[in-house]
């Protein structure tokens, strides 16, 4: 999938975000955007037998030139001009992030289903940026005959530096494998006299609850409509919240999936 996260990448900097961080914005950009790019996206991938695939290197460059020109004057004949940070989001750059997503999910779909008639495990582990995709994972255990699908919390760049100490002391220095990953729970634990004084720098006003209390007014706080920052114990290996840095709200409301979009 590497040469499919690059893809992803650079379009997630050509539409204005940040390259390798902002990926999760243009999924969720996806859902509101049209499929009049989805033809577009398909010349740049092409499907091969066996879950194959080929991107189109007459419209890329980042083989040579990375993140400073990842694009000939190709792509931006068939896509237009690149969005700046910070410029408003149009209805073209909706469509194209769609396009995107719907490209990635069937070239995911397609690998995944080439795999499946080679091997006869129903178990799946997958790693990369492009497994951080949520929207594509669920159509791979809805549309393919896995059971079971098992993503690193730290499937990107970001557990490269987890994979380059295990793989030195395992494979240079020969220790036996005893280390199971089974939590992402590896961050440091700020102390309370931390904490307050991070808040005192923000000017944030705080005042401390009995736990019991504290959840209570979580919950009414939450089903009142309000956003809650949720924030305890070890700080989370990679890119996604499990739990101990979330940013909680009501899923029953409608409309709170733009309120977080446009205040977050």
């Amino acid at each position: 999938l590497n040469s499919l996260g690059l893809v992803y990448t650079f379009i997630t900097q050509f539409l204005g975000f940040r390259a390798f961080h902002d990926e999760g914005k243009v999924m969720g950009l996806a859902a509101y955007g049209g499929r009049d790019y989805v033809d577009r996206f398909r010349k740049l991938v092409h499907l091969m037998p066996d879950g194959r695939y080929k991107v189109d290197m007459a419209y890329f460059s980042y083989d040579r030139y990375g993140q400073i020109q990842p694009f000939k004057e190709k792509f931006y004949a068939e896509f237009g001009a690149p969005r700046k940070p910070g410029e408003e989001i149009t209805q073209r750059h909706r469509d194209i992030a769609c396009g995107l997503q719907a490209v990635l999910e069937e070239c995911v779909i397609h690998i995944i289903r080439g795999l499946e008639a080679q091997v006869e495990t129903r178990n799946l582990v997958m790693v990369g940026g492009v497994a951080l995709n949520c929207v594509s994972n669920a159509r791979v255990i809805a549309e393919t005959s896995f059971k079971r699908l098992w993503v690193p919390p730290s499937a990107s760049d970001s557990g490269t530096p987890l994979g380059a100490a295990l793989w030195h002391w395992h494979q240079d220095l020969g220790h036996d494998r005893t280390f199971e990953l089974t939590h992402a729970y590896w961050g440091r634990t700020p102390t309370d006299k931390e904490m307050v004084q991070a808040l005192d720098c923000a000017g944030v006003r705080h005042k401390r609850l009995p736990e019991g209390e504290l959840i209570a007014r979580t919950a009414r706080d939450i089903a009142a409509g309000k956003i809650v920052g949720w924030y305890q114990g070890r700080c989370e290996i990679g890119p996604r919240a499990l739990g101990n840095r979330s940013i909680l709200a009501d899923p029953r409301r409608a409309e709170m999936k733009d309120i977080i979009n446009d205040r977050i």
